[in-house]
Parts: C-alpha cells; sequence; structure tokens
C-alpha cells in the first residue's frame, strides 16, 4: 500500500524544481556585479577564517563562495539544465579545478573565460538559490550579512517570546544553546544560515501548532487541561 506521504514529497519535489526554474531566469548580469562587490570579504578573510578568537568560530568561506558562484553563473545551458546541474565557474590549473575560494578572489574572474572552467554539481538540490540569486540581485554579501544577521535575531527574539509563554520550561535551556551557537558566527555563514533558518522556522511552527493541536486534544477529553497538567 503506497504511504500516504508521497503525493506530499511529489508535490514538494515538483515545487522545488518550479522555483529553481524561476529563479533561474534572474538576469544575472546584476547578480555577478554583486557577487564581484562581495570578492573583498573572501580576499580579507581567507578560505576558513576565525569569525571569533575561538576555535569553534569557524566560517566555511569555500562553500559560501560556490553559493555566490553558482548564484552568478551564465551560460548557454538550457534551463533546466541549469536549475538540476547547478553549474558555476572554477579556475583551472594543469588541466584541474582549484576551488571555489581561489576562483572568487582572482583578479581575472569575470573578466575574461581563459583559465576558467564550467563545472556542474548536481549531487545535491541546491535549495538556497531560491533566495540567494534573488538576494543577490538585490544587494551584495556585505548586505546580506547585515539582513542574516537582523533577520535572525528578530525571529530568534520571537521564538523566545513563544518559549517564555507557552512552553516555559524550554526557555532558559534554548537560551543558552542560542548563545553556544554563537548567532554573530551564523549571520556571516550562507552556509550555516541556510541550517539555522529551517531550525529557526520550524521550532516557530512547532511551538505555534503544537500549542494548538494540544488544546484540541485536551478539549476532547473527559478531564480539564488543568487537571492534566497538575498529573
Amino acid at each position: 500500500m503506497p504511504s500516504p506521504e508521497l503525493p506530499h514529497i511529489f508535490a514538494g519535489v515538483i515545487a522545488g524544481l518550479l522555483l529553481l526554474l524561476a529563479v533561474y531566469q534572474i538576469p544575472t548580469k546584476r547578480v555577478m556585479n554583486n557577487v564581484m562587490q562581495s570578492q573583498d570579504i573572501f580576499v580579507k578573510e581567507g578560505i576558513y577564517p576565525m569569525a571569533l578568537p575561538l576555535s569553534f568560530s569557524q566560517l566555511d568561506n569555500y562553500t559560501d563562495a560556490l553559493i555566490l558562484l553558482e548564484s552568478g553563473y551564465d551560460g548557454d545551458e538550457s534551463l533546466i539544465d541549469k536549475a538540476l546541474l547547478n553549474y558555476h565557474y572554477e579556475k583551472m590549473e594543469d588541466g584541474s579545478n582549484v576551488n571555489p575560494y581561489h576562483t572568487i578572489i582572482d583578479d581575472k574572474f569575470e573578466k575574461t573565460a581563459e583559465g576558467f572552467q564550467s563545472l556542474f554539481y548536481p549531487r545535491y538540490w541546491h535549495g538556497y538559490l531560491i533566495f540567494m540569486k534573488p538576494l543577490l540581485f538585490l544587494f551584495n554579501l556585505h548586505q546580506i550579512r547585515w539582513i542574516n544577521f537582523f533577520l535572525q535575531s528578530a525571529l530568534t527574539l520571537y521564538l523566545l517570546y513563544l518559549l517564555y509563554h507557552k512552553l516555559r520550561q524550554m526557555f532558559i535551556p534554548y537560551l543558552f544553546s542560542y548563545g553556544m551557537l554563537l548567532p554573530t558566527v551564523i549571520g556571516q555563514s550562507l552556509q550555516m544560515s541556510d541550517i539555522y533558518y529551517i531550525a529557526l522556522i520550524v521550532s516557530i511552527l512547532i511551538v505555534n501548532v503544537g500549542d494548538t493541536i494540544s488544546q484540541k486534544n485536551y478539549s476532547s477529553l473527559p478531564v480539564s487541561p488543568q487537571v492534566i497538567s497538575i498529573i
């Protein structure tokens, strides 16, 4: 018997594909201009910098450079190919690709195609491009990091507000865990921000929706919620 979740999974796959097809129609010239305006961040910070003088505050500029290069790619492939295969340019030396970080800091990048080759990365669904391509159409990485910091802070404060009023026993543990995550570091990392947004939004939904479901379940029981809470 087919799983009842299969239609939802299939719908999610179709929605993800359509969204990628949509953002791949965004003009890439302006996106690439903002990518290159972000070049100085990588030059200054290096490939695996420490955002704070702590061993666990390391950023991954290798992956962030890859995200930016994929966002700004503008090859001759078909729309469906680009959306599914996730092309990007990389610097070549001795017949092998170097890596995205060394590509994005190269002074020749964007000026000439010589020495750079288009590579594809179809192993994963690169869903972050649904957000990164529109963001890079409007902002460079400097500005995106500030947007990240303020948006993540606002969502975190809202979650803490929800926990305090609806699930107070989790308020202090979450506050401690949030501090250990080093929020200023997360806001500077595109890769870590993806995961943190998912965790934040899902947590907010769980607290909100879970509380509503609990109240509905309690109301259908012969014993009042107050008695259950005492038990």
